[in-house]
């Protein structure tokens, strides 16, 4: 297991991954996402200028049992640290996870 804190990076690299509770289709899937984006937009999801990309990354998994989010959080660069809100990044995890 990497440490945040123990090897300075520019990059970034995977924190965790979560799957969230499946739904049905995947209207109400994008729907969720979409919403959750919406309401949780701010510098701490990313940004055009500065640019900055988002360290929540959303994906979706499909089984038999239906269409699950999936996150990956990576860190965050060194230089954006300062503008990070890990609170409302884990806001909008939760959101999109089924909380």
């Amino acid at each position: 297991k990497r440490e945040e804190n123990s090897h300075h990076s520019e990059y970034p690299w995977i924190k965790r991954i979560e799957v969230g509770t499946p739904v049905k289709n995947w209207e109400e899937l994008l729907r969720k996402i979409g919403q959750a984006t919406h309401n949780h937009r701010g510098p701490s999801l990313g940004m055009a200028k500065p640019r900055f990309a988002s360290p929540v990354y959303v994906s979706v998994y499909k089984d038999k049992k239906g269409y699950y989010p999936v996150i990956t959080l990576l860190t965050t660069a060194a230089l954006k640290k300062a503008i990070i809100n890990e609170k409302e990044q884990e806001k909008f995890i939760k959101k999109i996870l089924g909380g």
